[in-house]
């Protein structure tokens, strides 16, 4: 039992740490997972615990991080991108397969909004990649089938990232993924 109970402390530190879910939200997957991975229902109280020292130590640690970390600077360059008509997505999805399958419904949605001209997310596997590696790749694409237009988006992209202070690079081709080197996870929680 002391084993599956840390299992499920890191489960729920990761999570907290990733920055995307609510309290609530983690304290669902976290017993969905527990059910699922102990086939035990019964640790509800202490997924409910374990979020809640996640999230205080995680507060805690936030407070020692200065005015802009790595998460607020994608959040700016997303934020920017989406304003220029390339849908930015965070955290989008599970995997690259089910992300570009998805991201076409927040382009139509944004279409209606205004000109499109792509889009560019990561999915969740990226983002626990990052946390673990400092390595975040993202998955980009273009709504006219033109390579000059693909290109500029994917130029777009990149310097939009490198603007706001990201190690942003790309190999140019359809291809390649956008690569954020040196990444320090730090997303903040209110």
């Amino acid at each position: 039992m002391a084993e599956a109970l840390d299992e499920l402390r890191e489960f729920i530190a990761f999570r907290v740490r990733e920055g995307f879910e609510s309290a609530h939200e983690i304290v669902e997957s976290a017993h969905d997972w527990a059910c699922g991975h102990y086939e035990r229902d019964d640790l509800l109280p202490q997924v409910k615990r374990f979020t809640a020292e996640a999230l205080a130590a995680h507060r805690a640690e936030q407070v020692g991080w200065g005015p802009t970390t790595d998460c607020d600077r994608l959040d700016e360059a997303f934020a920017a991108l989406d304003a220029r008509g390339i849908v930015a997505r965070q955290d989008f999805s599970c995997c690259n397969t089910c992300g570009f399958t998805e991201i076409w419904d927040e382009v139509e949605a944004a279409e209606r909004r205004g000109p499109v001209e792509g889009y560019v997310f990561y999915h969740l596997q990226c983002t626990e990649r990052a946390i673990e590696t400092g390595q975040l790749l993202m998955a980009y694409g273009c709504v006219e089938d033109d390579p000059a237009a693909f290109q500029r988006v994917g130029h777009t992209i990149v310097a939009e990232l490198r603007r706001v202070g990201l190690d942003a690079s790309w190999g140019g081709t359809e291809g390649h993924p956008i690569v954020v080197e040196g990444l320090v996870w730090r997303r903040r929680r209110p």
